[in-house]
């Protein structure tokens, strides 16, 4: 199966009509047939993102949408996972602005 991998700006954009690229995100979710692949780094930010008391319920629906969905992964945090010294090292660190 394709997978695709899910940030915090899709789903904050998802969640949030006030975000500018709201109908974007639920645009895109209706027509990618793919699974999904997130982290729980990307998850923290997305609670973060709804932390006021009115918004959390929102966020806690997608959390056990996702947790429930057999085609969502969300693959657990781990030191190997992210490697700070080999991700950012100059060998393996391309520059993408000036």
């Amino acid at each position: 199966m394709t997978l695709r991998f899910a940030d915090s700006f899709y789903y904050v954009a998802l969640l949030s009509r006030a975000d500018a690229a709201h109908a974007r995100a639920v645009r895109f979710s209706k027509t990618v047939s793919a699974g999904t692949l997130t982290t729980p780094w990307v998850l923290v930010e997305v609670a973060n993102a709804f932390s006021a008391p009115a918004a959390r319920a929102a966020f806690l629906r997608l959390l056990d949408r996702l947790q429930s969905d057999s085609t969502v992964t969300i693959v657990q945090a781990s030191h190997d996972l992210f490697r700070a010294d080999s991700t950012y090292s100059a060998e393996g660190l391309t520059r993408l602005g000036p």
